[in-house]
């Protein structure tokens, strides 16, 4: 049960930073962006209530999950010490500082009901508001700062304006979001979306710049070196936020420039065709970017493991490209490997469990390159049978769900829900499997069906995405730290072009109406040239890169440091 426990911790961190966002960006939103209560509009004042009631909602969703992540924690605590950890666990920080949360949380979605009475009140919105803050406060003591001995009080300090900055933004363009759903079905509402638009900018730019101001000291307080930036877990999470990061920030700054065209008739149209679409993907960047956030709490900085970092030598021979293996050991010689006493027994180079593994991520990115070859043939409109593409992905759920763990059922002598419920990795495994054949057969039904509207396609691009974040954040605790970030490293980058992947099948999605193409039987033209780049090569470009680099990934263990230190439960 314990792997059922971490996972449920694993959902619970991004769950109450995405929460507070909702409750403290409507409290920002409504008074300094929107100020409904003075247009003339119909539809606004509809949005502000809309906007109240998800700020209440974000609260209560904020109240219950602290409470639950506490039940999770105490529940881990048992499973590690095989005894109860009340009622000592009463008096940790840790839980006082959870429970004022909670309280705090549950305080601000009552002071709602009062602004919803009366949503012209600036008192009441300024209580709400200073609720907020303070629930944005009681965070510092729930990060690694609080258990700092040196520079506590600054540390803390830039964690609370960091995560302020990040929340504002983010709840913000959730609103903004929610406001072109609005304005679709209410189309009076319509002048009110480039006004929003540019008034955006005096939230979203102070909140950017807060968001990299306090970032850089707390970078540096924390991984202190290159090599800790490039060497460690930790320093692959923060690698992994700048480059989430850049890309909403030139998603938002496109966004911006066109929200400030001068001429009308191109604004028009770019405002309403183009720009909501850009916001989506923006925030999609924005939630993946807290899910990665919130993963760094499971990491210990940088700066406190300096003799347990990668060198760069040891960083660049992760990733470089390596003839693929395409065989594999039987599986008797696989059990016989996992069957020794220590799971960190020696595995000499070209060991079993180091092949079996090396066979696993070879063949899964095969199987990428092939779809993603098939796939961009499909926009040719020459081969039919190309439409087929998304079969691989059943082909791989079902490959990861035999193959990722050879001590699990089916080969090993564990049990499936036995395996399951032990093993954090194992359960990964498994979802991670679940999640490609649930893909296949979602988007294979819409290829076979022709139909690109309705809420179906949209699967795989969220699928994509959730995929990335569990790679981004998928964890090999079995493994001493070092040789966990070198095999996490690889999972991390691969993570991190899965949600380009779904950014990218978003907007192929969104933007099919605007450029106007669909794959036809003939030769492209230079008329249709620039669309088909726009709406076909680039969204499935990642798909290639990243069965390539799976294809051609590295054999971890074809240099000294990891000779012993390798088990064939790796995926």
């Amino acid at each position: 049960m314990e792997a059922l426990a971490n996972f449920l911790d694993f959902l619970l961190k991004p769950l109450l930073l995405i929460a507070q966002a909702c409750a403290l960006g409507g409290l920002v939103w409504n008074p300094v962006i929107f100020r409904a209560w003075w247009s003339p509009i119909s539809t606004a004042k509809s949005v502000v209530i809309r906007s109240i009631r998800l700020v209440r909602t974000g609260a209560m969703v904020m109240a219950l999950a602290q409470l639950a992540a506490l039940l999770t924690q105490a529940w881990l605590l048992g499973e590690t010490l095989h005894h109860s950890p009340f009622p000592a666990y009463f008096h940790t920080l840790p839980f006082r500082a959870g429970v004022i949360r909670a309280l705090l949380a549950g305080g601000l979605a009552w002071a709602t009901l009062l602004v919803e009475r009366r949503p012209i009140s600036l008192p009441r919105w300024s209580s709400a508001l200073g609720l907020a803050m303070l629930l944005v406060v009681s965070g510092a003591w729930l990060v690694h700062a609080a258990g700092r001995l040196e520079d506590r009080s600054l540390l803390m300090a830039l964690t609370v304006l960091h995560q302020l900055g990040a929340l504002v933004w983010l709840g913000c363009l959730i609103q903004l979001v929610l406001l072109w759903r609005l304005i679709r079905r209410q189309p009076e509402g319509k002048p009110l979306w480039p006004v929003v638009l540019r008034r955006f900018a005096w939230v979203g730019g102070p909140a950017v710049v807060l968001v990299v101001a306090t970032g850089l000291p707390l970078t540096w307080k924390y991984i202190g070196t290159w090599q800790g930036l490039i060497g460690t877990g930790y320093g692959a999470l923060v690698c992994i936020k700048i480059v989430l990061l850049v890309t909403a920030l030139t998603f938002a700054a496109l966004n911006g420039f066109l929200a400030r065209e001068k001429r009308p008739a191109v604004s028009s149209a770019e405002l309403h065709q183009r720009v909501p679409y850009f916001v989506e993907v923006e925030l999609l960047l924005l939630l993946t970017l807290v899910s990665t956030a919130a993963s760094l709490t499971s990491q210990p900085p940088a700066i406190d493991i300096l003799d347990q970092q990668a060198t760069w030598t040891e960083v660049v021979a992760v990733f470089r490209p390596k003839v693929p293996r395409l065989t594999s050991p039987s599986i008797p010689e696989a059990l016989d490997a996992l069957s020794e006493e220590s799971p960190f027994a020696t595995d000499p180079v070209g060991g079993v469990r180091t092949y079996w593994s090396d066979y696993n991520h070879n063949i899964s990115g095969l199987f990428l390159v092939m779809m993603a070859v098939l796939a961009l043939m499909t926009y040719t409109g020459r081969w039919p049978w190309t439409r087929y593409w998304p079969l691989g992905f059943m082909v791989l759920g079902v490959f990861t769900l035999v193959r990722s763990d050879v001590g699990t059922w089916p080969f090993g002598p564990t049990g499936f829900w036995e395996g399951l419920l032990a093993s954090e990795e194992t359960f990964q495994h498994r979802l991670g499997a679940l999640l490609a054949f649930a893909l296949g057969v979602l988007e294979w039904r819409v290829r076979i069906t022709h139909k690109p509207t309705g809420w179906m396609p949209y699967i795989i691009p969220v699928l994509c995405a959730a995929g990335g974040i569990l790679l981004i954040t998928h964890a090999h605790s079995a493994f001493p730290v070092k040789e966990e970030f070198l095999l996490q490293v690889t999972h991390t980058a691969m993570g991190a072009l899965a949600v380009i992947v779904a950014c990218g099948r978003w907007l192929e999605l969104r933007l099919r109406g605007v450029y106007g193409w669909t794959p036809r039987r003939h030769n492209l033209s230079r008329d249709h040239a620039a669309d088909w780049i726009n709406s076909a090569l680039l969204p499935r470009a990642p798909y290639f890169l990243l069965g390539v680099y799976m294809r051609m990934r590295l054999n971890l263990l074809h240099y000294p440091l990891f000779s012993s230190n390798f088990s064939a439960r790796r995926l």
